[in-house]
């Protein structure tokens, strides 16, 4: 088994990430699936992106951060599909946050 394959063995010791169209019923797919591999999974630990709300990113700052107007550098991942022709790209984007610092 190579490195790789080790690593993506199940369970991983790292989270994963399961990207679906928001269809009723795929958390519970997705659980019943990792249940399979993993009986003492807790659905209860799973986080869901409720994607019809902005997404919020909460950013910790260190005491040293001085007082006033920063902008922290990000990059966005994101993915766009298009139902009708079956298909889903990766794109991303190098963003500006703008951060007060009172």
């Amino acid at each position: 088994m190579s490195q790789v394959q080790a690593l993506l063995a199940f369970p991983c010791p790292f989270p994963i990430k399961v990207l679906g169209r928001r269809e009723p019923g795929l958390a519970q797919q997705v659980t019943q699936i990792v249940l399979r591999h993993a009986p003492d999974f807790d659905p209860a630990t799973a986080r869901y992106l409720d994607t019809s709300q902005p997404v919020r990113f909460p950013v910790a700052l260190s005491k040293a951060a001085t007082s006033g107007q920063h902008e922290v550098k990000a990059n966005v991942v994101y993915f766009y599909c298009s139902t009708r022709e079956a298909w889903c790209r990766r794109g991303s984007v190098e963003i500006l946050i703008p951060v007060t610092v009172r």
